[in-house]
């Protein structure tokens, strides 16, 4: 007879001790326990699992750290939240956010029908469906750890709490906003994004709530602010952390009561909204300097997406990066491939402008490349923050000094005409005085190495809504 294999995550220890008894001695299960107390737990583990178990104190509130569990697990493993009879309603009621189902403990014998149930009733992710909805927003991914976060995401989805989007810039924390509003049962409705640090303070209110007509000079007409525009449907909230504390007070009741009053008027309005907040700051930390509100942030933080950086997705640097040189209306961009030791090259940088900088790096290389072959002379001209001291990396012993010396005054002299022409903003004139050489000499060394002068980066990238 099989045994059902449960992977455990005794966050409350002392639950933990009494339920265990009763599961060891359970021929039915097979038991695993994840060591909490490891900075890098073993993910292999999660591979080992037919169903997770979360042991939750009361008032729990790690649930990055348990949505990450989670995320791990292969597609179709079920999850289940026990909580002791200490816990209250509004413990179970978040628990069951996150894990698929939540209960009461218990008495220990009571846990393996619980279990059972849950094995039984299992229906698992759609993963086709999730597909379609990342290719409907724009989110392309190879990287177990990203798509782990992806999965969590349509069970989120279906609450109608606010959610906070964590994560560094470039991230895609505005493509999660439109993931989560997509597998929204009401997807249909509008989908509103606000840049919260680009609106003056003295216009915040005017932005959400608008104004009637007359509420001061010139107004004439009736304004709807943001929040009537996204009345059914999804209110973004972009660098939420960029609110003051005076502006963080006017949301705060909005969120409380689900109505507002906009300037110059008399009756309060209701909004059926959906809230999403991004940030790329500590939210926890700003709140202990008195830059943001607590109860605010208790307000939003109750759903949470933590979003890995570029350089934890190390499988999605390539890809992505050929999906960026190949996107545009020139037919020859189309062909543009990347040589293995470019690729090399890229998965050796920290990317700290994630998916954007990724982006931008792409359209600076389309300008250096004559040809199909992406080199790494022109990823190095493209990232000029790329240690130099990669060319170490490239160091063969099976090579005569005489030839290691070629090759590495050819990568110093392709890599400093290129960097050259980029600081001089593809003038080749400038460029050639810069390097002490005729104007005809530098363009020699340009042709010989293939490197041409880039255009003004004056490119920016867009993401088209989904319908």
């Amino acid at each position: 007879m099989h045994s059902s294999r449960v992977l455990i995550a005794p966050f409350d220890g002392s639950l933990f001790a009494t339920l265990y008894p009763a599961l060891v001695n359970c021929d039915a299960f097979d038991l695993r326990c994840i060591d909490l107390s490891s900075p890098s737990p073993a993910w292999g583990e999660y591979k080992f699992a037919d169903i997770f178990v979360a042991l939750l104190f009361p008032s729990f509130d790690d649930f990055g750290r348990l949505q990450k569990m989670i995320g791990k697990l292969p597609p179709g493993v079920p999850s289940v939240s026990l909580l002791s009879e200490n816990c209250d309603d509004v413990d179970l009621s978040r628990a069951a956010w996150y894990t698929d189902e939540a209960f009461y403990a218990g008495p220990p014998e009571s846990v393996p029908n619980i279990l059972n149930a849950a094995l039984q009733n299992d229906q698992g992710i759609d993963e086709s469906a999730l597909q379609s909805a990342l290719d409907a927003v724009g989110i392309f991914s190879r990287d177990p750890v990203f798509l782990s976060q992806m999965r969590t995401i349509p069970r989120i989805a279906q609450f109608e709490s606010p959610v906070l989007v964590l994560g560094e810039t470039g991230t895609g924390k505005d493509l999660c906003a439109r993931l989560l509003h997509h597998l929204r049962r009401n997807r249909k409705g509008p989908f509103v994004a606000v840049d919260c640090g680009a609106i003056p303070d003295h216009l915040i209110e005017n932005e959400l709530f608008g104004h009637g007509r007359g509420a001061y000079t010139d107004a004439r007409t009736e304004f709807t602010g943001l929040i009537g525009h996204a009345d059914g449907g999804t209110l973004f909230l972009d660098e939420i952390d960029g609110l003051s504390l005076a502006s963080q007070a006017k949301l705060l009741r909005f969120l409380q009561e689900s109505t507002y009053r906009p300037l110059g008027t008399a009756n309060s309005r209701r909004a059926d909204v959906r809230v999403v907040a991004a940030t790329n700051t500590s939210l926890e930390s700003r709140v202990e300097q008195n830059l943001f509100r607590r109860d605010l942030f208790y307000r939003l933080n109750v759903l949470r997406v933590e979003l890995p950086p570029l350089r934890e997705r190390k499988r999605d640097i390539c890809p992505l990066l050929e999906i960026f040189l190949r996107s545009g209306t020139n037919q020859q961009d189309e062909s543009l491939t990347l040589v293995d030791a470019a690729s090399s090259l890229l998965e050796t940088y920290t990317w700290p402008g994630n998916v954007r900088e990724l982006y931008n790096a792409a359209q600076k290389m389309k300008s250096f490349v004559r040809g199909s072959l992406v080199k790494p002379v022109h990823v190095r001209a493209a990232i000029p923050q790329l240690s130099e001291s990669d060319g170490a990396a490239s160091f063969a012993p099976d090579r005569t000094l005489r030839e290691m010396k070629v090759r590495i005054v050819s990568d110093f002299e392709r890599d400093y005409v290129a960097r050259l022409l980029e600081k001089n903003r593809g003038n080749v004139s400038q460029a050639a005085r810069a390097a002490g050489k005729e104007r005809k000499a530098f363009s020699r060394l340009m042709k010989k190495y293939g490197v041409r002068p880039a255009p003004p980066e004056n490119v920016r990238m867009e993401v088209k809504a989904a319908p």
